[in-house]
């Protein structure tokens, strides 16, 4: 929308409006450039999190736990300390795990959702490999 809408206010002539790129083309190069900022994904579950992924956006902890106790066998625990003072003070939470969907690299995710002014939010997120 914001692409049609700069191409509509700027007076281009036909010959320039058909060389630009197309929507598709920009959002390609965008996502190639966003693509070469992150970090490969891991093959294992034996990796270093950067520090970017271990704070919030405002520089606060978000990497509650990263736990390896024996070889093979890692949990992460993700969750704001907002997130932590919503679900100490909920009255209803859910909690969910699934086998199915996971990362190659762990065999569980698990999250704790919270229902906030009658919203369902998620408060901790985990992964597991082991049991």
């Amino acid at each position: 929308k914001i692409y049609d809408e700069e191409m509509t206010k700027n007076a281009m002539n036909p010959v320039a409006i058909a060389i630009f790129p197309t929507v598709h083309e920009m959002y390609k190069g965008a996502a190639k450039n966003r693509r070469k900022t992150i970090p490969s994904l891991p093959e294992s579950c034996l990796f270093d999190i950067p520090n970017e992924f271990k704070l919030t956006i405002e520089k606060k902890r978000f990497l509650l736990i990263d736990e390896a106790r024996v070889r093979r066998e890692r949990l992460l625990l993700f969750a704001s300390d907002a997130q932590l003072y919503l679900l100490f003070n909920a009255s209803t939470i859910y909690m969910d795990g699934t086998f199915k969907k996971t990362p190659p690299q762990f065999s569980q995710i698990y999250i704790i959702h919270i229902v906030h002014f009658d919203i369902c939010k998620c408060a901790v997120c985990g992964w597991f490999i082991g049991e």
